[in-house]
């Protein structure tokens, strides 16, 4: 991916997969790959980052020899290679790309986050995705090294909007950018389609963003769902479910196709609600 200059520091919200109180889950430098142990304010030695890193890799490997055989992986990879074909840059039996994986939290934290980033893996193996690189500002100094031994490049979450605007804006593209958002807070999917608008004013914004998202396939939450909810009014005004003062997710919804994911049983939390979405200028219902 690209590497432009960190415009600012952000802050992202994403759905906690964690019960109870608990500890808080330190934030990890993305550069330098230093975490502060939790509850003790010192920073973990190279050594217990590395043992720690390689016991997450085994953990995600077992996760996902568990979803390559499972009729879920199966259908995700069917779906993924459809839409990438229908991508502005896609071609039937694409391979070769880009992957971007935001708010997947930490693997050290959540099985959840193991099975997802597992998930990511699998499919990178599957289409010869060889650029990966993930951002979330839960990542421990452990999950960067368990990731980076996958072949991901940890970013700062700043610097990675910015890469996947510029990738997915590229005029020598000859593949689509697969971004994978499970389960990300709707003020991140906001957040990541106002970025593909590049300022424009409101009444151009849905254009920009189509334009650009031309070019993505997104495996996200389900924006049908966020749209039924708005319309029936069953998620109070405030809370991370609601639509903000941009709600560009419905907006974009006609010119979206949008195809819903099967449950996972060993671990339904990590993929329920998820959808395979492409994007076009042209309304699609």
């Amino acid at each position: 991916f690209p590497q432009p200059q960190p415009l600012r520091t952000m802050s992202w919200q994403t759905v906690s997969r964690r019960k109870g109180r608990g500890p808080a889950i330190a934030k990890t430098n993305c550069t330098t790959g230093s975490t502060e142990v939790a509850g003790l304010g010192s920073v973990a030695s190279a050594e217990v980052v590395a043992a720690a890193g390689r016991r997450l890799e085994a953990r995600v490997r077992e996760r996902a020899s568990l979803l390559q055989s499972s009729s879920f992986m199966a259908e995700l990879e069917t779906l993924v290679r459809a839409a990438r074909s229908r991508a502005r840059s896609g071609v039937a039996g694409t391979t070769g790309g880009q992957l971007l994986c935001l708010g997947i939290g930490s693997v050290e934290m959540s099985n959840a986050s193991a099975c997802q980033l597992a998930a990511a893996w699998l499919l990178a193996e599957q289409l010869g995705l060889s650029s990966r690189a993930w951002a979330d500002p839960q990542m421990r100094a452990a999950d960067v090294a368990a990731a980076n031994a996958l072949g991901f490049e940890a970013l700062e979450p700043e610097v990675a909007l910015q890469a996947l605007t510029a990738a997915a804006a590229a005029e020598a593209a000859t593949s689509p950018v697969l971004l994978f958002m499970p389960h990300c807070d709707r003020a991140l999917y906001e957040r990541v389609l106002l970025e593909a608008t590049g300022g424009r004013v409101a009444e151009h914004a849905r254009e920009a963003a189509l334009q650009l998202f031309a070019n993505v396939v997104l495996i996200g939450n389900s924006f049908s769902l966020y749209a039924d909810r708005d319309e029936l009014r069953v998620v109070p005004e405030g809370s991370p479910g609601a639509p903000g003062a941009t709600n560009l997710i419905c907006e974009m919804r006609p010119f979206i196709q949008e195809e819903l994911l099967p449950e996972y049983a060993p671990c339904s939390e990590a993929f329920n609600d998820l959808a395979v979405l492409s994007f076009s200028s042209d309304k699609t219902r």
